[in-house]
C-alpha cells in the first residue's frame, strides 16, 4: 500500500473514532464529512516542487503540461516547455532532465540550429528509430544556409526561396525529391516550435507550386533512344544498372528496393518470392533476360548485405550497410533522370515493359502473368501507351470509302 493511501486510511479511522466517542449534531457530522474529504484530497496531492524548478499541471484533456520560468523577448516569463504528455511520471522525468540541463527558449535569440537540437532531443525521448533520426540530420545538413538564422526571422518567403535555390554538394540544383523531403523536414521542425509556443505560425506549412513539384501521373514509358542512352552510360553512373533491371523485369519500386539475393535463381534465370501488392503479383515469377543478367550478377557479388541494392551510413566512425530507404532510392533515380534530361518516375520503368509486351503481340495471359496483373484491362488502361506516330500509322490503314 502506498504512503498516501496509508495516510488517508489513518485519517478516516481517526475521525470515525472521534465521532463515535462524542455525541454531535447531524449538521456538524455533515460538515465534518466534507472536512474529511478535503483532508484526504490534500493528503493525496503530490509533493510540491521546489521554487524555481518548474511545475506540472493537468489540462482539461487529461494530459499534462510542463511550465517553467524562462526569458522570452528579453523578459522573464512563465512559459510552456512541453504539453500533451500522457502521464505525470513522464512529465516529471522530462522536467527533471530540463532542470539538469536547461536550454535557452528565448525566441528573440533562438537560432535554427538550436531549435533543431531541441527537436532531436524530443524525438530521441519519443523513441524515434535511429534510421529516422539519421534522415532528420541529413535534412538538417542540407539547410546549412539557415543554421545561424534566428527562428523568429524565418518567414514563408525565405523558405520558398531557400527550397527553390537548394543545391547539391557539387553545386548542381537539388532534385525535386530532395527539395520535397527537405520541405517535409522543415514543416515538422517548425511544427515542433508551434507546439511549444515558440512561434505562432508554421512558415513551412504551405503547398509547393505545381511547377516546382509536378506529379507525373500520365503514362510515360521510356523511349528506345532513352533506353539506349542508359546502356551507353551504365558503367559511368551508379544506379543506372538498377533502372535498366527495373525496365527489363517490370518490377515495382518497392519490389526492387527490397529484393533479396537468396530469391534470385541465376541458373534458371528467374526471381522468386519478390513480388508485392496483389496476390497474383506476389506469386509471379520475374524473368531475368540475358541482357541484364551480368548487371544482376555484379550486384549480387558486390552487396555486403542480403539485399541486391544496399546503402551505407557511418556510426561511431564505422561504416554500416543496410537496405536502401524509399527516399534514398527516389533521390538516386531522380539524379539520373536530371543528368540525362529525362522526365520519368520509377513506375515508368514498369509501364515501359508493359507497353513493349503488349505491342509485341504476346498473348494476354502471358502478359498478365509477367506483370502480375489479374486481368489484361489493368495493363491496357494503366500501363500501355500508344505514341503519336503509331496512331497516325493506324489511321493511314483505314479506308473510309470501302
Amino acid at each position: 500500500m502506498s504512503m498516501i493511501n496509508k495516510r488517508s486510511n489513518f485519517i478516516r479511522k481517526l475521525i470515525k473514532s472521534l465521532t463515535a466517542t462524542f455525541i454531535v449534531p447531524y449538521s456538524f457530522q455533515k460538515i465534518n464529512k466534507i472536512w474529511i474529504l478535503g483532508v484526504i484530497k490534500m493528503a493525496q496531492k503530490r509533493t510540491k516542487r521546489a521554487n524555481g524548478t518548474g511545475s506540472i499541471v493537468r489540462d482539461r484533456n487529461r494530459k499534462y503540461r510542463i511550465r517553467v520560468m524562462a526569458y522570452k523577448d528579453g523578459v522573464l516569463k512563465r512559459i510552456t516547455l512541453k504539453s500533451g504528455i500522457r502521464n505525470y511520471n513522464e512529465a516529471k522525468r522530462i522536467l527533471d532532465e530540463y532542470n539538469l540541463n536547461p536550454y535557452d527558449l528565448d525566441i528573440s535569440v533562438l537560432t535554427f540550429k538550436e531549435l533543431h537540437e531541441q527537436f532531436m532531443k524530443y524525438k530521441k525521448e519519443d523513441n524515434t528509430t535511429e534510421k529516422t533520426l539519421r534522415n532528420y540530420n541529413f535534412a538538417f545538413k542540407r539547410c546549412k544556409a539557415l543554421h545561424n538564422d534566428k527562428v523568429k526571422d524565418i518567414m514563408k518567403p525565405k523558405i520558398e526561396l531557400f527550397l527553390k535555390t537548394l543545391k547539391q554538394k557539387n553545386g548542381t540544383e537539388a532534385s525535386k525529391g530532395t527539395k520535397n523531403n527537405t520541405k517535409i523536414f522543415l514543416n515538422m521542425l517548425f511544427g515542433f516550435a508551434v507546439d511549444n509556443r515558440l512561434i505562432k505560425d508554421n512558415p513551412a506549412n504551405f503547398r509547393m507550386r505545381s511547377n516546382n513539384f509536378e506529379k507525373k501521373n500520365k503514362k510515360n514509358p521510356f523511349t528506345t533512344a532513352e533506353i539506349q542512352k542508359l546502356w551507353d552510360n551504365v558503367d559511368n553512373y551508379e544506379f543506372i544498372d538498377v533502372i535498366l533491371i527495373m525496365i527489363y523485369t517490370g518490377v515495382r519500386f518497392d519490389e526492387m528496393r527490397m529484393m533479396k539475393i537468396k530469391n534470385i535463381d541465376l541458373i534458371n534465370n528467374v526471381i522468386k518470392n519478390s513480388g508485392n501488392k496483389t496476390a497474383k503479383g506476389k506469386d509471379r515469377l520475374i524473368i531475368i533476360k540475358k541482357e541484364i543478367k551480368d548487371l544482376i550478377i555484379r550486384r549480387c557479388e558486390e552487396s555486403p548485405t542480403e539485399y541486391l541494392i544496399y546503402g551505407s551510413y557511418m556510426t561511431d566512425s564505422k561504416k554500416q550497410y543496410q537496405e536502401v530507404g524509399k527516399t534514398y532510392f527516389r533521390n538516386q533515380f531522380n539524379k539520373i533522370m536530371e543528368a540525362f534530361g529525362m522526365e520519368h518516375t520509377p513506375h515508368d520503368t514498369r509501364r515501359t515493359l508493359a507497353t513493349k509486351l503488349y505491342k509485341s503481340g504476346m498473348k494476354n495471359k502471358d502478359i498478365i502473368d509477367i506483370m502480375g496483373h489479374t486481368e489484361i484491362t489493368t495493363t491496357e488502361n494503366y500501363y500501355v501507351c500508344n505514341d503519336e506516330e503509331e496512331l497516325k500509322e493506324a489511321m493511314d490503314k483505314v479506308d473510309l470509302l470501302n
